[in-house]
């Protein structure tokens, strides 16, 4: 098996670039769409996610104004580098943090700062603007999101740590490259295992397939989502039981592709490729009464397509901020749901979440869940605070 393993907690980092490298010039380093300085290589297990060039990451500067400073519950100041600029502005990405980019005061010496109050709980990503052209903040933690690198910053909720790095046993995560005969290419896949996972040689485990959302990879559910500190979290408290985690790209073109098979390519490669790759490596429950699959927006529509297309061999299924579960964009949905005996015979749950400031394709998705668990299916629904977004 090609691999790496990470036998303890990952660590998001934020990435500083030292302006007095006469090698790196800012104001042409900084616009992310400059192809000189963005670059992806091919061959790299890492290839989706840009590589700027210039100096690596360096020193931190501690005479440098921090790029992230949580002020207090509410308000967090946001302090960018965007030397030579005559204005910079920030901007979020629609929701608790509006899209449309305010400016920030300069602070001289290239630096610009501003109070965002109030300041949108958990994970929030965000955009600067030197004067008019999308930059990156090498002050601040760099990301991917909206199918390429952003920053972004964190902000706390007084009672809510689930996602935080505990002194808890860890579970290890390991980067698997496989080839693809679906997409004709060598794939990565991220794969979570139990801290007990090594514990007991003859012992399987379920299966969670997890999918990201549209404009992210593979590596969101761990960055993003802290899929490796929830797991351990709720395993040290008895709240959930050991299972293995996959995380797919979720993007997958067939080699000769027509229509149909350009919509259903994710769904192919997942279950021709993947799972048995998975299934051959890893100590799995390789039944479909072991295997579930769940995604966040784009992830729950391919998670619905895959699940109903294959019904024999997954047992449940989730869609988070992702539509209806039933609904009508899928073909092969409505014929499970003729009875919720038919439904709940194949089908131990089907999960559907929504924030309640969602658009309304998501929230109609809510409702047609709650309607179909008063039926007597096996759907669950849950809504909480928030737009489309991680915090949700």
């Amino acid at each position: 098996m090609s691999g790496i393993k990470v036998n303890q907690a990952l660590t998001q980092t934020a990435l500083y670039f030292d302006p007095d490298n006469k090698d790196v010039s800012f104001p042409e380093l900084m616009p992310i769409f400059h192809n000189k300085h963005l670059n992806f290589p091919e061959g790299n297990p890492f290839g989706r996610i840009p590589r700027i060039e210039g100096r690596a990451p360096g020193h931190v500067f501690f005479d440098r104004p921090k790029g992230v400073e949580i002020l207090n519950s509410h308000s967090v100041r946001l302090t960018c580098y965007a030397p030579g600029a005559r204005e910079v502005k920030c901007a979020g990405l629609g929701g608790m943090f509006p899209e449309e980019p305010v400016p920030m005061e300069p602070l001289g010496n290239g630096y610009f700062t501003r109070v965002i109050d109030p300041a949108p709980v958990g994970f929030n990503c965000h955009r600067y603007f030197a004067d008019g052209n999308e930059i990156l903040n090498p002050l601040a933690p760099i990301g991917f999101d909206l199918n390429g690198p952003i920053n972004y910053f964190e902000m706390p909720e007084e009672g809510i740590d689930f996602y935080y790095i505990k002194d808890v046993p860890h579970g290890t995560i390991h980067m698997n490259q496989y080839r693809s005969e679906v997409t004709g290419e060598t794939r990565v896949c991220y794969v979570y295992t139990p801290p007990c996972y090594d514990e007991f040689s003859d012992h399987r485990y379920p299966v969670l397939y997890l999918q990201h959302g549209a404009g992210q990879n593979e590596n969101d559910w761990i960055f993003q989502g802290k899929i490796n500190y929830v797991m351990d979290n709720l395993l040290a408290e008895n709240k959930a039981e050991p299972v293995i985690i996959v995380m797919n790209n979720g993007y997958a073109l067939p080699k000769n592709p027509d229509p149909q098979s350009i919509f259903n390519g994710f769904s192919d490669m997942l279950v021709k490729d993947c799972i048995p790759f998975i299934d051959s490596h890893y100590k799995t429950v390789s039944s479909r009464e072991g295997r579930a699959m769940a995604g966040l927006s784009m992830g729950g529509m391919q998670t619905q397509a895959t699940v109903f297309r294959y019904p024999e061999l997954f047992s449940a299924l989730g869609m988070f901020s992702s539509g209806a579960i039933k609904g009508t964009r899928n073909p092969n949905a409505s014929r499970f749901f003729t009875s919720p005996e038919e439904f709940n015979s194949l089908f131990s749950l089907g999960f559907v979440t929504t924030g309640d400031q969602e658009a309304p394709i998501f929230i109609d998705g809510y409702n047609e869940a709650k309607a179909l668990e008063k039926e007597g299916y096996n759907v669950r629904s849950y809504a909480t605070f928030g737009y489309h977004e991680w915090n949700v």
